[in-house]
């Protein structure tokens, strides 16, 4: 099985989501004031659903092997950090110093200690939203990435953590509560069954080969 493909398919994801946010820029006054394309880009950001779907494929794919191998937690934990944490802290950083020169007419909002932690280190310490706003998915992404490692540690632990926090997460999907950014709402939410369905479409295809 060869990835090519499914990796075709991330850079549509990425590029529709990019579409969406683009024609809702045209629509603010300093842009326009015309979201003319935002009726025809407005679907595009299931490509988040997507990316997800597509990250719980690939996840289960490159490292089905390494479960209940606890000596790979270590290799795993450091590639996950560095695909993810250099360039985010680029960016953050560079906007951070943007507010801080007053080149912006926002103002930034971390306030105190949880705020900054939240910001940095992509885990819900706070609700503040992070300074490079797109940055919500990743949230999902490592708390999801923290959840799966428990697989390699113990797979009968991560096995109960997993199915756990699945429950969790239909049961939040039936009874919806306020979408407010605490740690709950986050790692409980609708989003994170994404994750699980491409766990589960490999493990069918894997069933069907």
């Amino acid at each position: 099985m060869t990835l090519k493909t499914l990796q075709a398919g991330r850079a549509i994801a990425v590029i529709s989501v990019a579409c969406v946010h683009l024609s809702a820029l045209m629509g603010f006054p300093q842009y326009g004031n015309n979201a003319v394309f935002l009726d025809f880009t407005k679907n595009g950001d299931l490509g988040v659903n997507f990316f997800f779907v597509l990250s719980g494929f690939i996840i289960l794919f490159a490292h089905e092997k390494d479960i209940d191998r606890p000596p790979q937690w270590k290799e795993f934990i450091y590639k996950r950090f560095f695909r993810i944490f250099p360039i985010y802290w680029l960016y953050t950083f560079s906007i951070i110093l943007a507010f801080s020169l007053g080149l912006s007419k926002h103002s930034l909002q971390l306030g105190y200690f949880p705020d900054w932690a939240t910001s940095i280190l992509l885990i819900r310490f706070s609700t503040i939203e992070p300074p490079l706003t797109p940055a919500w998915t990743l949230f999902h992404e490592i708390g999801f990435y923290l959840a799966f490692s428990t697989l390699l540690l113990n797979r009968k632990i991560g096995t109960a953590i997993l199915s756990l926090l699945l429950i969790t997460c239909v049961v939040r999907f039936q009874f919806p509560l306020p979408s407010d950014r605490t740690a709950w709402n986050v790692y409980t939410a609708a989003h994170n069954l994404d994750f699980f369905f491409g766990n589960g479409s490999l493990l069918s295809l894997q069933k069907c080969e």
